[in-house]
């Protein structure tokens, strides 16, 4: 399949017409109404980019975060550390929590062979056309490692512990992810998720979805851009049937 890699800011990613993942996802997981909503940035996703920017392009990160005085962000003196600085300023242990975060990838042996290298390029967008839809698509890679042929996705965690990490594949598509990302490229590619502890002692864990969890993932994925390609075809998009519905109380309450 023929796909394009470029790099492009975030702003001008989010504006691109493409169909990306985290909204098919939203079609495929709730509704296709709920693709149509945009996402409003929480505080938890504040931190999550603050940690890919200190990982994955710490220039950048310098530029725009510092530290901010040990006070709370509700008092006078925050509000005018932060009216003088032209960065976006950080409590001193959030600070503290994304320098052991760095350093703890760092210092995996295989998590920073796979991010650094002279063939190594970080916040890449890949387009492409699915030829079975029509449909035009997108993804933005945090890292992509042309000599090892592996794309690499940071994720930030409480808990990267096995277990605890195959649940969040479960509750938040990265499995459908997974198969979003490797879509376009060739079958030799691979796609591993970095997945960092976001406290003390900042523990650092390497995953690679196994052939199953691939089949689930790319099931959903066709699944889902045929269904979005219905709605555009209809321009009807639905949300939960209007009829009324049998339901049970969960299987874990029984």
């Amino acid at each position: 399949m023929d796909y394009e890699l470029i790099k492009m800011g975030e702003g001008e990613y989010f504006k691109h017409p493409a169909l990306n993942r985290s909204k098919a996802w939203s079609l495929y997981n709730k509704t296709p109404a709920h693709s149509r909503i945009e996402t409003k940035t929480t505080p938890a996703m504040e931190r999550g980019k603050a940690a890919h920017a200190v990982i994955l392009e710490p220039i950048e990160f310098e530029r725009n975060y510092g530290r901010g005085p040990d006070v709370s962000k509700n008092t006078k003196e925050w509000k005018a550390a932060a009216a003088a600085s032209n960065k976006t300023l950080l409590k001193p242990d959030e600070f503290e929590d994304l320098m052991g975060i760095t350093n703890a990838v760092k210092n995996h042996t295989t998590a920073s062979n796979l991010l650094h290298g002279n063939n190594v390029d970080k916040e890449v967008t890949c387009l492409w056309h699915d030829p079975y839809t029509g449909l035009d698509l997108k993804a933005r890679y945090d890292a992509i490692n042309h000599d090892a042929k592996v794309i690499v996705d940071v994720k930030t965690t409480t808990d990267a512990s096995i277990n605890s990490f195959s649940r969040s594949m479960a509750n938040f598509g990265y499995h459908f992810q997974d198969a979003w990302y490797t879509d376009p490229l060739d079958s030799e590619w691979r796609f591993i998720f970095i997945c960092v502890e976001s406290s003390p002692p900042y523990s650092t864990a390497i995953y690679e979805l196994d052939e199953e969890g691939k089949r689930v993932g790319r099931s959903a994925m066709v699944e889902a851009l045929e269904v979005y390609a219905s709605c555009i075809k209809e321009d009807s998009w639905h949300a939960y049937p209007q009829e009324v519905q049998p339901i049970s109380l969960p299987h874990w309450y029984r």
